[in-house]
């Protein structure tokens, strides 16, 4: 039996249904490919398995099943299910649901809609640690160069992605609870939009969720400006353009150092490896 068949099994033991009732199929989205859908006459559920290797900035999913059952609770992701599922997070399976791509992500109207999501989202109670952008560049970019001679080019987006870590701390206002990991594929949308996958969630400024979306998205100067008109309506934001660029910018090079690092640790998983590159050439 595997790992993954293992804590399948144990999954549904601990959910009280027979393993052998059970039908599992992997779900796309995320790069590591470890969400699945278990199926049973009992209902349907996701189940996301946990990593292997270690990242400090990862909740504990203790931590994070607490927290989604405050924003479940107010409807913004799917509720948790089982409270004895270890280091497996089982959440119910939206079946009406369809996942957004990257193109549904800069939608005019779906721009409206999740900036309205996130509005709700920030405004959710908390006490998640506070995200510290210098911290997570200088140990992704350290844990990066220790695997590996970093070129000359990496090497000068290193010192980019810490100049910009620093600005944003120097300048953020960390008091609302963000995603920071808005990736299409954790959008979901069944007529309301839903946030699944919060292991990154954090205490900071507004800024780092709507540079998330950008950034993951690739959106325009014409498209973060619909953002920011989206999200504050007649409000003035409390960051300029220039600063949504930079925390966008900023955030690009944290996923190319975060891959980066993995590499370093677990070796060449080629997706991993094919999102490096990919992320390079976003640099490019």
């Amino acid at each position: 039996m595997t790992r993954e068949q293992r804590l399948l099994a144990e999954t549904c033991e601990a959910l009280g249904v027979s393993a052998s009732s059970v039908t599992s199929r992997p779900l796309g989205g995320g790069l590591l490919r470890r969400s699945f859908l278990l199926s049973s006459p009992a209902g349907e559920w996701v189940a996301r398995l946990p990593v292997d290797s270690q990242d400090f900035f990862r909740l504990p999913v203790t931590d994070e099943r607490a927290l989604l059952r405050d924003i479940a609770a107010v409807g913004l992701t799917p509720p948790v299910v089982g409270a004895n599922t270890g280091d497996v997070l089982v959440t119910a399976y939206l079946g009406s649901a369809t996942v957004w791509s990257a193109d549904s992500a800069r939608e005019p109207e779906n721009i409206n809609r999740i900036a309205r999501r996130l509005r709700r989202l920030h405004g959710i109670a908390h006490d998640l640690p506070q995200f510290q952008a210098a911290s997570v560049a200088e140990s992704y970019c350290q844990t990066a160069a220790a695997g590996q001679d970093l070129t000359s080019e990496q090497r000068e987006w290193r010192r980019r992605y810490l100049d910009l870590a620093n600005a944003y701390d120097e300048a953020s206002i960390p008091a609302a609870l963000c995603h920071q990991d808005l990736v299409a594929p954790n959008i979901l949308d069944d007529g309301e939009l839903w946030f699944i996958d919060f292991e990154y969630a954090v205490r900071a400024d507004p800024i780092l969720d709507l540079a998330s979306l950008a950034s993951m998205n690739e959106y325009n100067s014409d498209e973060c400006r619909h953002l920011l008109r989206a999200y504050y309506g007649e409000e003035v934001p409390s960051f300029s353009e220039k600063q949504l660029e930079d925390t966008t910018s900023m955030l690009q090079l944290q996923s190319y150092f975060w891959a980066l690092a993995k590499c370093s640790v677990d070796g060449s998983d080629p997706a991993v490896r094919q999102f490096v590159e990919n992320m390079a050439a976003v640099l490019r």
